[in-house]
């Protein structure tokens, strides 16, 4: 399954454009499963989920950036699906005597992920989920 719909509005979900990554690289076309509505993380679980229902769960593997592994492993969990997760990346900040924009944005996503734990956990709190 490839998951993403167009959240920037570029005209290509973002299903599209893994599903063609992964084509290029040998997975044929008639294995893919697309999922191109999702705007959000929190959308990706939920319609991902409506997808994989009558699927063995035990073959589902999540793959996306480190830094949103924990977060998106809730999102999925929360609709009962328990991927294997996978680690698309290993961001890590870099030493510097000066400020660098790098390690600002590496925080500003970290930032972005832990606020994202604590809005599920609010909501789940609040009833809204």
């Amino acid at each position: 399954m490839v998951s993403g719909g167009d959240p920037q509005h570029t005209g290509m979900t973002e299903a599209h454009v893994y599903g063609e990554m992964l084509v290029r690289l040998g997975v044929a076309a008639s294995d893919l499963l697309p999922e191109s509505r999702s705007n959000n993380t929190w959308q990706n679980a939920r319609f991902s989920s409506e997808l994989l229902q009558h699927r063995d769960p035990s073959g589902i593997w999540l793959v996306t950036s480190g830094v949103h592994l924990r977060r998106s492993l809730m999102y999925f969990s929360h609709f009962a699906v328990t991927p294997k997760a996978v680690r698309a990346d290993y961001l890590a900040p870099r030493m510097s005597v000066i400020p660098s924009a790098y390690n600002f944005t590496l925080a500003d996503v970290a930032l972005a992920e832990q606020f994202g734990i604590a809005r599920y956990h609010l909501y789940k709190l609040l009833g809204v989920n």
